[in-house]
């Protein structure tokens, strides 16, 4: 059972990345920097 929430706290930290870098890239690709 620990390594389940291991996973998903894995998980949200990996989006969290994920999503913050899209956000970048989407924005230098439409000019907001």
């Amino acid at each position: 059972m620990h390594n389940c929430g291991k996973t998903a706290d894995f998980a949200i930290s990996l989006h969290k990345i994920v999503s913050k870098k899209l956000e970048m890239f989407l924005g230098k690709r439409n000019g907001y920097i």
